[in-house]
């Protein structure tokens, strides 16, 4: 014994084409491209007023202070990536080694990474201390020169 579908298709109640918003266009467009016959034989030229300059600006140059900067924080995250993978044990050999307190394996990892950083880039932080100093006596010189006014 056959029965019927259970479900039959419904027809003739599609939309119509002419009415759905996607597929209307507007007349002006459907041209060669809405384009006017003279805009094709002359070219203007913008005129140079209307120009402006960029709203961003450029990032600043590196000094070389930031690329100092820069170069100790990749040695730094060199040095984390290759002490993540040691186990406890050669972590502690290490931290025995070069006078560590180790506590949990995570801070033995930072506190190893930041003394391994501050010996390799001991010069470079001594001469940007120097520096500042200098730059810091300069300006309190310049200061102490200047006479007081009082009004």
């Amino acid at each position: 014994m056959e029965l019927p579908a259970k479900r039959t298709p419904k027809r003739g109640i599609l939309k119509p084409v002419k009415l759905t918003g996607r597929l209307t266009r507007s007349k002006s467009k459907k041209g060669g491209g809405g384009l006017t016959p003279t805009s094709t034989s002359k070219k203007i030229a913008t005129p140079l007023s209307k120009r402006r300059t960029p709203s961003k600006k450029k990032n600043p140059s590196l000094t070389p202070l930031s690329k100092a900067s820069l170069e100790r924080l990749r040695y730094r995250d060199n040095v984390l990536r290759e002490l993540k993978d040691l186990d406890t044990t050669k972590l502690q050999r290490i931290c025995r080694e070069e006078d560590i307190h180790y506590d949990k394996k995570f801070e033995a990892i930072f506190d190893i990474a930041d003394h391994r950083t501050k010996r390799a880039f001991a010069s470079a932080l001594a001469r940007v201390e120097l520096e500042r100093n200098a730059i810091s006596d300069d300006t309190n010189a310049e200061q102490e020169d200047a006479p007081a006014t009082d009004v």
